[in-house]
């Protein structure tokens, strides 16, 4: 005789399947709906200037989008997507990782900062789920539903939602179980990787990655076409400058400090500001490990100090360790962190919409670095720690 425990694991398996067939009949259904024309001629001359995580390539009626080494230390891993447009002729979809009827309406955010891309594009109605809610610095994601996080994934309340796509990300390739959990469920995934990117303004070009499920590129690239020249145009300013200050970054804990790469795009926003970031000889993309005391014999004198984790007040660092009121910086209180826009839960803006906002917090970086420069700039992502 089956035990009551066992029942009822039974019984759930097949709600699961019972919501995954219904799930693949809607979308068997929107599919015969409404033919949508033609691409618009100007989209298929969209460019990829910035970026080299991901590609689109264009024919009447469908794209295709290729994601290359989305998680730290991959080589040689494509992921290929197809995105046709609704009611449109299937083309031949062997050797693609998912196949998607586009513009997408419903869509489930893994990361915040998918969230941040796809509000830019003017589609955070779309956005029914996300991973964290406590983390969501957006009031217009209220009625979004939490779907919880990686290994502890909702999928009946993912399954609910029927989402045309689950934006995911994966750091170090362990995120596949769980991947392939929802691809099992019938739920269409695609990963992504700009967090990999080693500019701020490659990672901001992923917004044309997300444009494409919606069939919004030429918003995406007149947005993105904004955004990259206010940035070389603030870079200008700091081009001749003469004196840069030297900068530290980071927070240590449990006497491990977390430093950017000298080639990382936190080292790249800091040099466009007109910032020594002190470790700039690095020659790695990822962050690097130091103890308390080599960061004091090398930044112990730094002008500024930057990004000092979740402190919001002096008094916040010091209950972290001490001896971090030796530093310069610390005693003149030359400290600044990109938590001024952030919620009661500890929603921060920065990872939401910074990420594809790159001009406004190097305009951030710069007033920090040159106040001169931009005198009349009142800070939006960063504040002074007191």
């Amino acid at each position: 005789m089956l035990s009551f425990t066992r029942l009822l694991k039974i019984n759930f398996f097949l709600l699961i399947l019972f919501l995954a067939s219904c799930f693949s009949e809607n979308r068997k259904a929107e599919s015969d709906g409404e033919i949508i024309p033609d691409f618009d001629s100007s989209i298929v001359s969209t460019k990829i200037s910035e970026s080299v995580g991901f590609d689109i390539e264009y024919s009447n009626n469908y794209k295709s989008l290729s994601v290359f080494n989305p998680w730290q230390k991959s080589k040689g891993v494509v992921y290929r997507y197809l995105l046709v447009n609704r009611g449109a002729p299937m083309p031949e979809t062997d050797g693609y990782d998912e196949v998607i009827r586009i513009p997408v309406k419903n869509v489930v955010c893994l990361s915040t900062t998918h969230i941040g891309f796809i509000s830019a594009i003017d589609k955070t109605e779309s956005i029914k789920g996300i991973s964290g809610s406590g983390f969501v610095y957006s009031s217009d994601l209220k009625d979004a539903r939490d779907v919880g996080y990686e290994d502890d994934l909702d999928y009946e309340l993912i399954l609910s939602l029927q989402p045309d796509v689950v934006f995911a990300y994966n750091i170090s390739g362990d995120a596949v179980k769980y991947i392939n959990k929802l691809k099992d469920l019938g739920i269409k995934v695609v990963v992504v990787g700009e967090y990999l990117e080693d500019s701020p303004l490659a990672k901001a070009e992923w917004i044309k990655f997300f444009s494409a499920f919606f069939n919004l590129e030429k918003e995406a690239c007149d947005y993105f076409n904004l955004v990259t020249e206010e940035y070389y145009s603030l870079k200008k300013l700091t081009d001749s400058v003469a004196e840069k200050p030297d900068v530290l970054v980071g927070m240590p804990w449990k006497d491990a400090w977390h430093l950017p790469g000298g080639n990382s795009y936190q080292a790249m926003l800091i040099a466009d500001a007109g910032g020594n970031y002190l470790w700039k000889e690095n020659s790695g993309r990822e962050s690097f490990i130091l103890d308390l005391e080599s960061i004091y014999k090398k930044a112990g004198k730094a002008s500024v100090w930057i990004n000092p984790g979740q402190s919001a007040s002096k008094e916040d660092m010091i209950e972290t360790d001490e001896r971090l009121n030796l530093f310069e910086s610390f005693k003149k209180g030359q400290i600044f962190n990109n938590n001024k826009r952030i919620t009661k839960g500890g929603g921060m803006d920065y990872w939401e919409s910074g990420t594809v906002n790159p001009h406004l917090v190097l305009k951030d970086l710069i007033h920090i670095f040159h106040p001169s420069l931009l005198p009349e700039h009142n800070l939006f992502y960063y504040q002074r720690i007191r």
